[in-house]
């Protein structure tokens, strides 16, 4: 979780430097957050699958890999007994909402006083 904080404050960063010199971040930039995150859900969707003993298919993996916000819970609810599917869910969207508030407060700060 916390590398992919990281990596989420570092882009937000450089995206907020871009806009106050009145520039947009390079299209490559963009592709290699786009994979190190697809290829950090599918890590961790591994090492859960291994620590619970799940068996994950291609179809999964896939779904997790091409679309994270889709694929992580449907996982978690096939994967976590009846009384933890909710929680694992909760938490997951609690991340993502944690995620999207750092890389706005990280970015706001410069669109603020970037040229218009």
């Amino acid at each position: 979780m916390g590398l992919v904080l990281a990596l989420v404050a570092v882009i937000s960063l450089l995206d907020g430097v871009a806009a106050l010199r009145g520039l947009i971040l390079p299209r490559p930039v963009d592709v290699f957050y786009a994979v190190v995150m697809a290829i950090l859900s599918y890590l961790w969707l591994r090492q859960d699958a291994r620590e619970r003993r799940q068996q994950v298919g291609a179809l999964m993996s896939g779904l997790v890999i091409a679309c994270a916000l889709i694929g992580i819970p449907v996982y978690l609810m096939r994967s976590r007994p009846a009384g933890e599917r909710l929680r694992a869910v909760g938490r997951f969207f609690g991340f993502v909402v944690i995620a999207a508030g750092l890389s706005v407060l990280v970015s706001t700060p410069f669109y603020l006083t970037a040229p218009a």
